[in-house]
Formats: structure tokens, sequence, C-alpha cells
């Protein structure tokens, strides 16, 4: 019987031991706000004339997506071409052509000749990186592919978009 209680006041004591012990821990986290973004494109490029040949440059187009998936990059001409405000049927051709580290060295380019039409649309998928992530400035640069004819102004609205791969 003496045996029992000894062997029965070290499993009381081991028991007393472990209830005492405890477990502490923290959830540790952080959140970064999805941030996709084409910003710094001038609102105005002007030509100095409707000519073939004649091109503006913008050297202040960003880039950036911290999307993990990549992103998708879009340039969107409204009407097709620059369009001449009395004869909306008279385009003037032009080729959009942006430069930037984030297309991966390459470049995305926007061909508004005829074959094309109306709403003319180029993309291209980025992969996820830390240039895309951190953004990166790079050049939209437009060449009048055909010369104006009439007299009057001639516009266009060219977007570029960029969308997080989902």
């Amino acid at each position: 019987m003496r045996k029992l209680i000894i062997a029965s006041f070290i499993c009381g004591a081991a028991s007393v031991a472990v209830a005492h012990a405890t477990d502490n821990s923290a959830q540790i986290g952080g959140f970064i706000a999805p941030s996709c973004s084409v910003t710094g494109v001038d609102v105005r490029l002007d030509f100095a004339s409707v000519t073939a040949g004649q091109t503006v440059t913008d050297d202040t187009v960003t880039i950036q997506c911290n999307d993990v998936d990549g992103a998708n990059l879009s340039m969107n001409s409204a009407e097709g071409g620059l369009e001449h405000d009395d004869d909306e049927d008279f385009e003037v051709e032009y080729t959009a052509v942006l430069t930037n580290e984030v297309i991966g060295g390459n470049t995305l380019t926007l061909d508004t000749s005829p074959a094309f039409n109306n709403d003319v649309t180029a993309e291209t998928q980025l992969g996820s990186s830390i240039e895309l992530a951190d953004g990166r400035t790079g050049s939209l640069t437009v060449t009048l592919d055909t010369s104006g004819t009439y007299a009057g102004g001639y516009s266009d609205t060219l977007q570029i978009t960029i969308e997080a791969n989902i």
C-alpha cells in the first residue's frame, strides 16, 4: 500500500506541474493595399503639325501593380485615329508605342491603321515582378503615319489601362 501511495503522489506532482505550464502565442500579420495604376500621362499631347512622321513623346508614364498574379496592360484609341473635328469620317492614322521596364524590355504598340478600325486596342500580360510592384517610369511615343488634309483640329483619346489578374 505504501508503494501505491508514493506512486500516486509522484503522478499527482507531475499533473500539477503540467497544469501550471501555459502556452502563449501571437498571430503576426500585416496588409498591403492592392494598387494598380498608370500615372504621369500628359493630359494633352499636341503635334507641331499634322504631317506624317511627326512625333510627340511623354517620358513620364509610370506603370505599377502590386498583384502577385501580374496584370493586363492595354492601350485603347477611342476614335481609331486622329479624327477631324468637322469630318468625323476623316482620320489621321498613328502608331503609339509604350516603352517601360515593367513590360520586360519590350514595347506595347498600338497601330490605328485602317486594318484595325475604330476602338483599336493593344494589350499584353505582365507577370508579377519587383519592377511592376514598385512601379517604373517609361515613355509613350506617338508617331503620325499619315497626314491631315483639312484645316481644323484633329483629336483622339488614347487610354492606357492596367488591371490586376484575378
